[in-house]
């Protein structure tokens, strides 16, 4: 039975998680946006000011406003709100779970979706929380239109439902229960906000057409069909093949001594309380049927976009939360005591990988504080071009994963306490030229000459070492060169070509998330 002093330990450990695991990613450039707007036109929606914030409305206004009032120097308060989000969460999936099945098979279910390691960045990454929030508003809207509780429940779906552009999946998917329950009338309006959301999509999209989207511009039937099929095997290799294992691995091998010792301490508390999920209700296919739908509507929805495979590493796996569901439901299917055997693998996974994150994050910190007391980058001139080296992702082991100055809009804002503009990553998608710079992947190009055909004096700076030293192009190429290719996918590590040719054949972007060019 679960009591008090459970639910207090609990909350300590959940919050344990989410401590000094920081900011990353597109954290930097959204704080460093905010703070050159007035909070008027922080909280302005229109397009041309805000851009695609037009299309998650209410995860801009409500978690937004953070970046405007807080900043790098406040990140327990990041901290604290990515432990809430995902708490709010956890409880708003374990009310709508708690129709379906026993009290205690809702909270470890719910407990496995929101801590699944395959998406960890929607728990540790403070702008993909609304992810699993989503899912949360949705579901608990869900458990109270059951509970006959209309007008609330309503209006808290249209909420979620407008929270982010990753709701249809969840709407169109819950909606399967009131089928199944022949609630014919609950079923139409549960999907009306669905299909709300997406004429709402579709017309801004059509206003604004300036704005950039995710759906991509030239589709056309095969392409969908060829983006569908990636979706499907590269979610069956996330979820039951290679990368789910590797995945569990690396972030079990990522624990220090003092993540075992609170991972130890909480499998002993779960020990003692003598947990037991085995019970089973009648109506639990409901679950399995809805949590399918919620698959199948998702990899539907990524067809769309042409950008987001299924994939573990990296902050893109952000998308696998849809398929945690049927996955997590799944594995508390399993007998007893091979439950309690993967039971403790899995806690030591997400001890492993939150301190991952939380050592991730010291050494962005001390990276960033480096930069900001860096006399010789504070001597280089406004013209100047300053190539950045190494730490282009975080090392779970041998996998690159969460990304850092392989971003290069966030190198923006974290050279701003500088007058040199002109910097570059040394990374695998850039290419140098003789007077220019790509960026193959993002676009874009950098001029090496000045308006008298003169080359810029060029800089190289080692992360690393924390010294910065004048260089010519030559040196810059053979750094290039010489530099490894980041490890996204264990496809890289056996390199077959029928497999590179394969997936380059079905949709040539993709190529990049398994093979880096």
């Amino acid at each position: 039975m679960i009591n008090k002093i459970h639910f207090f330990l609990f909350i300590i450990f959940f919050y344990y998680l989410f401590y000094n695991t920081g900011l990353h990613g597109d954290d930097y450039i959204a704080i460093y946006n905010a703070k050159n707007k007035s909070f008027i036109d922080f909280v302005n929606l229109n397009p041309n000011s805000n851009g695609i914030a037009i299309f998650y409305p209410v995860n801009y206004l409500l978690f937004w406003w953070l970046y405007f009032f807080a900043n790098s120097n406040y990140l327990f308060i990041f901290d604290t709100f990515k432990f809430l989000i995902n708490l709010l969460s956890l409880f708003f999936i374990y009310k709508f779970l708690s129709q379906y099945i026993s009290f205690t098979r809702a909270i470890v279910l719910a407990f496995l979706i929101i801590t699944f390691p395959l998406h960890e960045s929607t728990m540790y990454w403070y702008m993909a929380s609304p992810y699993v929030f989503t899912a949360g508003m949705i579901m608990i809207s869900h458990y109270l239109i059951n509970k006959q509780y209309y007008k609330t429940g309503f209006i808290l779906l249209i909420i979620g439902t407008f929270t982010s552009y990753a709701s249809p999946p969840y709407v169109f998917g819950l909606s399967i229960i009131f089928l199944f329950e022949k609630k014919f009338i609950r079923f139409l309006l549960f999907n009306l906000s669905g299909i709300a959301y997406i004429v709402f999509y579709l017309y801004i999209s059509y206003k604004f057409p300036n704005i950039q989207l995710r759906i991509e511009e030239n589709n056309n039937f095969f392409l969908i069909i060829n983006n569908l099929l990636i979706q499907f095997l590269s979610s069956i290799d996330v979820f039951i093949g290679p990368s789910f294992w590797l995945k569990i691995f690396v972030s079990i091998s990522s624990n220090s001594i003092f993540s075992i010792l609170i991972c130890s301490l909480f499998i002993f508390f779960i020990y003692i309380s003598k947990i037991n999920i085995s019970s089973k209700t009648e109506n639990e296919n409901y679950l399995l049927f809805s949590f399918c739908g919620i698959f199948i509507f998702s990899i539907l929805m990524f067809s769309l976009t042409g950008k987001y495979p299924q994939i573990a590493f990296n902050l893109g796996n952000r998308v696998t939360i849809f398929g945690s569901f049927l996955l997590a439901y799944l594995i508390i299917l399993i007998p007893k005591k091979y439950f309690n055997i993967f039971l403790v693998f899995f806690l030591l996974a997400v001890t492993g990988i939150s301190n991952h994150w939380k050592e991730w994050n010291q050494k962005q910190l001390k990276i960033i504080n480096n930069i900001n007391n860096n006399y010789q980058i504070k001597e280089l001139k406004k013209d100047d071009i300053l190539f950045i080296k190494d730490n282009q992702y975080s090392n779970l082991k041998i996998y690159s994963n969460i990304e850092f100055f392989v971003l290069p809009w966030i190198i923006k804002p974290i050279f701003s306490n500088h007058n040199i503009e002109k910097i570059v990553s040394i990374n695998s998608n850039i290419k140098i030229t003789e007077n220019f710079i790509f960026d193959k992947k993002n676009g874009g190009r950098m001029n090496l000459l000045n308006n008298i055909n003169k080359k810029y004096n060029i800089f190289l700076y080692d992360t690393e070492t924390n010294k910065v030293s004048k260089e010519s192009i030559e040196k810059i190429k053979k750094i290039k060169l010489s530099t490894p290719k980041p490890l996204r996918h264990w496809l890289q590590l056996i390199n077959l070509k029928i497999i590179s040719k394969y997936i380059n054949k079905l949709n040539p972007r993709y190529i990049n998330y398994f093979y880096e060019k």
